[in-house]
Formats: C-alpha cells, sequence, structure tokens
C-alpha cells in the first residue's frame, strides 16, 4: 500500500541539512535509503513484510512512516492493523 508523504520547499545548505520554507534549519541522513522493508515475524514465522517511505511529519521532525494490516498465519480471521513512525534523532527543526 502507498502512502503519501509530505513534501517540503527546500534549498540545500550544507551536507546533511537543509533549509525550509519557513528557514529553520533540518538535520537530514544524507546516506537514508528511498524506503525501508519492514518485517514482522513471531518467534517461529513470518506474518508479512511492508514498506516504510519517506515523511516529513508535522512536528518537524524527519524519518519514515509505515501503516499496513498483516493475519495471523496460525488463525488467518485473526487480523492486525498497524501503523508506526521512525524518526531521525536530532531532526526537529529549531523554532
Amino acid at each position: 500500500m502507498m502512502q503519501k508523504h509530505n513534501v517540503v520547499k527546500s534549498v540545500a545548505t550544507g551536507p546533511g541539512d537543509i533549509q525550509t520554507n519557513k528557514g529553520n534549519s533540518m538535520k537530514r541522513d544524507e546516506k537514508a535509503p528511498e524506503y525501508l522493508t519492514i518485517e514482522i515475524k513471531s518467534p517461529s514465522e513470518t506474518w508479512g513484510m511492508l514498506h516504510a517511505i519517506p515523511r516529513d511529519f508535522n512536528t518537524g521532525s524527519v524519518g519514515y512512516f509505515g501503516v499496513g494490516k498483516i493475519s495471523n498465519p496460525e488463525n488467518p480471521i485473526a487480523r492486525y492493523q498497524f501503523n508506526f513512525n521512525i524518526t531521525l534523532i536530532g531532526s526537529k527543526s529549531k523554532s
């Protein structure tokens, strides 16, 4: 499932930082991948996999976001819904 992510108008100011349209510098990870693959596992088997996509959070932090549904392989009628954020520590812009 593909999710939209927010885009912040920016210009490059130096390695690892961008200048936002509010004039605040935000920390970025230059070597971060385009997406992350997340695997949900029990001790005995894999329940599912999904992609976490880049996201600029409303809080001012940046990172990845994922949402999905999985079923228990032992009981397929038991479905689970989840969402999560993976936030880059120190990425929140300083106001």
